[in-house]
């Protein structure tokens, strides 16, 4: 069964040189966020019989940047740890949940933000599912819909009345996932590029 995590052993590597070490506060608590009735546990008859559902720990950061690396093939590693201090620094608008197996062993993440403006909504400050991501293995087991009714939970905390997302528009797998969950397509775009001499 996963337990808690314990005292962060990682912090030193995830460090930069103006950053300081992560504070000892970003360690699991009951803080703001799960209080989520003890994090969402769920039992399975699949391939894994359970998984807890809990917001980021220290310990979690070596775990967390596999599944990035996963998800976002095309950062370098170096790039992803400057994002993952950013939002580690950023708790206050930025929230990341994991799904402990147990063993050190994370299936998934999800990242979310408040953004003060989204496209397509009608209100200010509004929760946004920046990525998720479930390990193959793992996938097709309610994990990814724990993890984004954790995000929204926590949304709704920080006042949030809308959530937003986006998928890239050859991406059936996620828009599919989306709409699985109750999100609605509102608009298209395509980015276009030039570079200037």
């Amino acid at each position: 069964m996963p337990q808690k995590p314990g005292p962060a052993s990682e912090i030193d590597q995830f460090q930069d040189e103006n950053a300081g070490p992560l504070s000892p506060a970003f360690l699991y608590s009951g803080d703001l966020l799960l209080s989520l009735d003890k994090a969402v546990r769920i039992n399975h008859q699949m391939t894994i019989t359970e998984f807890y559902v809990r917001p980021l720990a220290e310990s979690d950061l070596p775990e967390w940047l596999r599944l990035r690396r996963a998800l976002w093939d095309g950062l370098n590693e170096d790039d992803h740890k400057v994002e993952m201090l950013d939002i580690i620094e950023n708790r206050d608008s930025q929230f990341v949940a994991v799904a402990d197996v147990g063993a050190g062993k994370l299936a998934g993440f999800l990242e979310a933000s408040i953004r003060p403006h989204v496209e397509d909504c009608d209100t200010e400050n509004v929760g946004y599912l920046e990525g998720w991501f479930v390990d193959e293995a793992f996938r097709r087991q309610g994990i990814g819909r724990t993890m984004v009714a954790s995000a929204e939970k926590w949304a709704r905390q920080k006042g949030c009345t809308e959530m937003a997302s986006d998928a890239e528009v050859n991406n059936d797998v996620s828009q599919q996932a989306h709409s699985n969950l109750g999100y609605s397509e509102t608009s298209r775009l395509i980015h276009l590029r030039k570079v200037l001499l």
